[in-house]
Protein backbone atom coordinates (compact mmCIF):
# COMPACT_ATOMS: atom_id res chain seq x y z
CA UNK A 1 0.00 0.00 0.00
CA UNK A 2 0.93 3.77 -0.74
CA UNK A 3 0.27 6.19 1.59
CA UNK A 4 -0.10 9.85 -0.15
CA UNK A 5 0.44 12.87 3.05
CA UNK A 6 -0.68 16.06 1.14
CA UNK A 7 0.10 18.89 2.61
CA UNK A 8 -2.66 21.54 2.57
CA UNK A 9 -2.42 23.79 -0.45
CA UNK A 10 0.38 21.68 -2.20
CA UNK A 11 -0.98 22.24 -5.62
CA UNK A 12 -3.67 19.78 -4.70
CA UNK A 13 -5.91 20.47 -7.42
CA UNK A 14 -3.28 19.07 -9.70
CA UNK A 15 -1.85 16.71 -7.49
CA UNK A 16 -5.43 14.63 -7.32
CA UNK A 17 -5.37 14.68 -11.00
CA UNK A 18 -1.93 13.34 -11.29
CA UNK A 19 -2.76 10.66 -8.51
CA UNK A 20 -6.06 9.73 -10.07
CA UNK A 21 -4.26 8.89 -13.65
CA UNK A 22 -2.07 6.71 -11.49
CA UNK A 23 -4.48 4.90 -9.89
CA UNK A 24 -6.22 4.26 -13.04
CA UNK A 25 -3.02 2.65 -14.37
CA UNK A 26 -3.86 -0.27 -11.31
CA UNK A 27 -0.85 -1.94 -9.22
CA UNK A 28 -0.57 -0.70 -5.39
CA UNK A 29 -3.31 0.30 -3.24
CA UNK A 30 -3.26 3.94 -2.50
CA UNK A 31 -4.51 6.18 0.06
CA UNK A 32 -4.31 9.73 0.57
CA UNK A 33 -4.73 12.20 3.38
CA UNK A 34 -4.38 15.82 3.95
CA UNK A 35 -2.36 17.98 6.60
CA UNK A 36 -2.15 20.83 7.88
CA UNK A 37 0.59 20.91 9.94
CA UNK A 38 4.11 19.71 10.52
CA UNK A 39 2.81 17.46 13.05
CA UNK A 40 -0.18 15.66 11.28
CA UNK A 41 2.12 14.90 9.29
CA UNK A 42 4.36 13.08 11.13
CA UNK A 43 1.80 11.56 12.69
CA UNK A 44 -0.20 10.18 9.54
CA UNK A 45 3.20 8.65 8.19
CA UNK A 46 3.66 6.88 11.77
CA UNK A 47 0.27 5.85 11.49
CA UNK A 48 1.00 4.18 7.53
CA UNK A 49 3.76 2.62 8.55
CA UNK A 50 2.52 0.40 11.74
CA UNK A 51 -0.38 -0.28 9.38
CA UNK A 52 1.73 -1.94 6.64
CA UNK A 53 2.40 0.76 3.99
CA UNK A 54 5.22 -0.29 1.96
CA UNK A 55 5.92 3.56 1.07
CA UNK A 56 4.64 7.16 2.32
CA UNK A 57 5.11 10.08 -0.07
CA UNK A 58 5.31 13.28 0.87
CA UNK A 59 3.32 15.54 -1.16
CA UNK A 60 4.59 19.14 -0.32
CA UNK A 61 7.91 21.15 0.46
CA UNK A 62 11.12 20.77 2.83
CA UNK A 63 9.41 20.80 5.81
CA UNK A 64 6.77 18.04 4.72
CA UNK A 65 9.67 16.11 3.68
CA UNK A 66 11.10 16.19 7.51
CA UNK A 67 7.55 14.91 9.38
CA UNK A 68 6.98 12.00 7.31
CA UNK A 69 10.69 11.21 7.65
CA UNK A 70 10.35 11.73 11.10
CA UNK A 71 7.13 10.08 11.29
CA UNK A 72 8.74 6.96 9.24
CA UNK A 73 11.48 6.69 12.02
CA UNK A 74 8.60 6.32 14.68
CA UNK A 75 8.26 3.15 13.95
CA UNK A 76 9.89 -0.26 13.99
CA UNK A 77 8.54 -1.26 10.50
CA UNK A 78 10.78 -0.75 7.19
CA UNK A 79 8.91 1.63 5.36
CA UNK A 80 10.31 3.60 1.54
CA UNK A 81 9.89 7.04 1.08
CA UNK A 82 8.42 9.25 -2.06
CA UNK A 83 8.10 13.20 -3.00
CA UNK A 84 6.46 15.19 -5.04
CA UNK A 85 7.83 18.84 -4.37
CA UNK A 86 5.47 20.57 -4.27
CA UNK A 87 6.46 23.65 -1.20
CA UNK A 88 8.45 27.02 -1.63
CA UNK A 89 11.62 26.07 -1.57
CA UNK A 90 12.29 22.12 -2.49
CA UNK A 91 15.45 21.81 -1.53
CA UNK A 92 15.76 18.06 -1.03
CA UNK A 93 13.80 17.23 -3.77
CA UNK A 94 16.46 19.59 -6.15
CA UNK A 95 19.34 17.55 -4.43
CA UNK A 96 17.78 14.43 -5.71
CA UNK A 97 16.63 15.95 -8.88
CA UNK A 98 13.09 15.82 -8.80
CA UNK A 99 12.83 19.51 -7.92
CA UNK A 100 11.80 20.95 -11.85
CA UNK A 101 10.32 17.88 -13.74
CA UNK A 102 6.51 17.53 -14.16
CA UNK A 103 4.27 16.92 -11.54
CA UNK A 104 2.88 13.56 -13.48
CA UNK A 105 6.39 12.57 -13.59
CA UNK A 106 7.16 12.94 -9.95
CA UNK A 107 4.24 11.51 -8.98
CA UNK A 108 4.68 8.25 -10.92
CA UNK A 109 8.42 8.10 -9.50
CA UNK A 110 6.82 8.47 -6.30
CA UNK A 111 4.34 5.67 -6.76
CA UNK A 112 6.08 2.75 -8.65
CA UNK A 113 10.51 3.92 -8.70
CA UNK A 114 12.89 1.77 -7.43
CA UNK A 115 13.88 2.95 -3.67
CA UNK A 116 17.47 3.91 -3.66
CA UNK A 117 19.20 4.19 0.16
CA UNK A 118 20.01 7.98 1.14
CA UNK A 119 21.83 9.33 4.33
CA UNK A 120 19.89 10.67 7.25
CA UNK A 121 20.89 13.63 9.49
CA UNK A 122 20.45 13.30 13.15
CA UNK A 123 20.33 15.69 15.56
CA UNK A 124 18.81 15.84 18.93
CA UNK A 125 16.59 12.75 18.40
CA UNK A 126 15.13 13.98 15.05
CA UNK A 127 16.18 13.28 11.43
CA UNK A 128 16.64 15.61 8.89
CA UNK A 129 16.72 15.18 4.81
CA UNK A 130 18.17 18.14 3.61
CA UNK A 131 19.90 20.88 6.18
CA UNK A 132 20.66 22.05 9.77
CA UNK A 133 21.21 25.71 10.30
CA UNK A 134 21.71 27.80 13.48
CA UNK A 135 22.01 31.52 13.52
CA UNK A 136 20.80 33.70 10.28
CA UNK A 137 19.95 30.89 8.14
CA UNK A 138 17.63 29.45 10.67
CA UNK A 139 16.05 33.25 11.83
CA UNK A 140 15.69 33.77 8.05
CA UNK A 141 13.51 30.46 7.03
CA UNK A 142 10.79 31.66 9.23
CA UNK A 143 10.61 35.68 8.93
CA UNK A 144 10.36 35.60 5.13
CA UNK A 145 6.56 36.79 4.78
CA UNK A 146 4.22 34.39 3.44
CA UNK A 147 3.21 36.82 0.23
CA UNK A 148 6.63 37.06 -0.44
CA UNK A 149 7.41 33.36 -1.18
CA UNK A 150 4.06 33.33 -3.19
CA UNK A 151 5.16 35.88 -5.24
CA UNK A 152 8.68 34.93 -5.86
CA UNK A 153 9.28 31.55 -4.81
CA UNK A 154 12.60 30.68 -3.48
CA UNK A 155 14.54 33.60 -4.79
CA UNK A 156 12.42 35.71 -1.70
CA UNK A 157 14.77 33.62 0.92
CA UNK A 158 18.11 35.56 -0.43
CA UNK A 159 16.54 38.93 -1.40
CA UNK A 160 14.76 39.44 2.54
CA UNK A 161 17.98 37.69 3.45
CA UNK A 162 20.31 40.68 1.68
CA UNK A 163 17.94 43.41 3.43
CA UNK A 164 17.53 41.78 6.81
CA UNK A 165 20.78 41.11 7.49
CA UNK A 166 22.21 43.82 9.26
CA UNK A 167 19.47 43.71 12.17
CA UNK A 168 20.65 40.28 13.04
CA UNK A 169 23.64 39.96 15.19
CA UNK A 170 26.16 37.29 15.18
CA UNK A 171 26.11 33.77 17.19
CA UNK A 172 28.86 32.83 19.96
CA UNK A 173 29.64 29.00 18.83
CA UNK A 174 32.03 26.37 20.07
CA UNK A 175 31.90 23.88 17.13
CA UNK A 176 33.66 20.20 17.61
CA UNK A 177 33.68 17.37 15.56
CA UNK A 178 36.38 15.09 13.96
CA UNK A 179 37.34 17.15 11.42
CA UNK A 180 38.46 19.86 13.80
CA UNK A 181 37.48 22.58 16.11
CA UNK A 182 36.21 25.83 15.94
CA UNK A 183 35.24 28.91 18.48
CA UNK A 184 33.94 32.50 17.87
CA UNK A 185 31.23 34.92 16.61
CA UNK A 186 29.63 33.32 13.47
CA UNK A 187 26.45 34.74 11.31
CA UNK A 188 25.30 31.15 11.32
CA UNK A 189 26.40 27.65 11.08
CA UNK A 190 24.79 24.54 8.02
CA UNK A 191 25.07 21.04 8.69
CA UNK A 192 24.27 19.87 5.09
CA UNK A 193 23.28 16.73 4.10
CA UNK A 194 21.68 18.03 0.85
CA UNK A 195 23.33 20.51 -1.47
CA UNK A 196 20.96 23.54 -1.38
CA UNK A 197 18.97 25.89 0.80
CA UNK A 198 16.43 28.77 0.42
CA UNK A 199 15.42 27.41 -2.91
CA UNK A 200 18.87 26.57 -4.92
CA UNK A 201 20.88 28.73 -3.22
CA UNK A 202 24.30 26.47 -3.00
CA UNK A 203 25.35 26.06 -0.05
CA UNK A 204 27.03 22.53 0.03
CA UNK A 205 27.37 22.18 -4.04
CA UNK A 206 29.39 19.10 -3.83
CA UNK A 207 27.65 17.41 -0.47
CA UNK A 208 26.65 13.62 -1.20
CA UNK A 209 23.54 11.61 0.38
CA UNK A 210 25.19 8.42 0.26
CA UNK A 211 28.69 8.95 1.70
CA UNK A 212 27.58 9.00 5.24
CA UNK A 213 29.34 12.04 6.04
CA UNK A 214 27.38 15.90 6.43
CA UNK A 215 29.19 19.05 4.65
CA UNK A 216 29.68 21.72 7.75
CA UNK A 217 29.91 25.03 6.75
CA UNK A 218 30.50 28.34 9.43
CA UNK A 219 30.25 31.72 7.72
CA UNK A 220 32.58 33.78 10.20
CA UNK A 221 30.98 37.63 11.06
CA UNK A 222 33.69 39.47 10.18
CA UNK A 223 32.99 40.44 6.39
CA UNK A 224 29.77 39.44 6.05
CA UNK A 225 28.89 41.86 3.27
CA UNK A 226 31.44 40.38 1.19
CA UNK A 227 30.07 36.46 1.90
CA UNK A 228 26.66 37.60 1.25
CA UNK A 229 27.67 38.80 -2.06
CA UNK A 230 29.38 36.10 -3.16
CA UNK A 231 26.65 33.46 -2.34
CA UNK A 232 23.97 35.81 -4.14
CA UNK A 233 26.06 35.44 -6.89
CA UNK A 234 26.66 31.68 -6.96
CA UNK A 235 23.21 30.96 -6.63
CA UNK A 236 22.53 33.36 -9.41
CA UNK A 237 24.70 31.12 -11.78
CA UNK A 238 28.31 32.30 -10.68
CA UNK A 239 30.77 29.62 -10.48
CA UNK A 240 33.19 31.66 -8.42
CA UNK A 241 34.08 29.77 -4.63
CA UNK A 242 33.32 31.92 -1.38
CA UNK A 243 36.28 32.61 0.66
CA UNK A 244 36.49 33.61 4.08
CA UNK A 245 34.47 30.41 5.16
CA UNK A 246 35.22 27.45 7.40
CA UNK A 247 34.14 24.13 5.72
CA UNK A 248 34.49 20.62 6.89
CA UNK A 249 33.13 17.40 5.77
CA UNK A 250 32.64 14.99 8.85
CA UNK A 251 30.00 12.21 10.50
CA UNK A 252 29.11 13.89 13.73
CA UNK A 253 29.62 17.41 14.95
CA UNK A 254 28.80 19.39 18.18
CA UNK A 255 27.63 22.73 18.02
CA UNK A 256 27.50 24.30 21.70
CA UNK A 257 26.65 28.04 22.71
CA UNK A 258 26.02 29.38 26.15
CA UNK A 259 22.72 30.42 25.90
CA UNK A 260 20.03 28.76 23.36
CA UNK A 261 20.44 29.62 19.30
CA UNK A 262 17.86 29.19 17.21
CA UNK A 263 18.40 26.49 14.52
CA UNK A 264 15.99 25.05 11.52
CA UNK A 265 15.41 21.43 10.96
CA UNK A 266 14.25 21.19 6.66
CA UNK A 267 12.41 25.01 7.90
CA UNK A 268 10.88 23.83 10.90
CA UNK A 269 12.76 26.19 13.86
CA UNK A 270 13.34 25.51 17.74
CA UNK A 271 15.97 26.37 20.10
CA UNK A 272 18.79 24.56 21.58
CA UNK A 273 22.13 25.53 23.77
CA UNK A 274 23.47 22.92 22.14
CA UNK A 275 23.40 20.69 18.81
CA UNK A 276 24.33 17.22 18.55
CA UNK A 277 24.71 16.13 15.24
CA UNK A 278 25.13 12.90 13.04
CA UNK A 279 24.59 10.66 9.93
CA UNK A 280 22.77 7.46 9.34
CA UNK A 281 23.96 6.13 6.46
CA UNK A 282 21.69 4.57 4.13
CA UNK A 283 18.83 5.10 6.83
CA UNK A 284 15.58 5.77 4.02
CA UNK A 285 15.15 4.29 0.46
CA UNK A 286 13.74 6.90 -1.59
CA UNK A 287 11.47 6.37 -4.91
CA UNK A 288 13.65 7.98 -7.83
CA UNK A 289 13.53 8.02 -11.34
CA UNK A 290 16.51 7.91 -11.84
CA UNK A 291 20.57 8.27 -9.99
CA UNK A 292 21.24 11.43 -9.29
CA UNK A 293 24.53 13.43 -9.20
CA UNK A 294 24.08 13.33 -5.42
CA UNK A 295 24.27 9.12 -5.66
CA UNK A 296 26.68 8.66 -8.16
CA UNK A 297 29.54 6.77 -6.64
Amino acid sequence: MVQWIVSVGARQADFERALGAEMCDGGDEHRAVTVSSSQQAEDAAFRAAESGATRVVAVGGDGTVNAVLNGLARSQRTCELGVVPAGTANDFARAVELEGLPLADTVRAAAGALGLPVDVGTVNGRRFANMLTLGFAARLSESVPRPLKDALGGIAYPLHGIRAIAEWDPISVHIVSDAGVWQGEALGVCVCNGRSAGGGMPVAPTAKLNDGLLDILVIPAAGVPQLMSQFVSRWMGGTEQVSGLVTWRTSQVVVASAAPIAGSLDGAVSQAAQWNVGVVPGAVRLALPAIPQTLMP
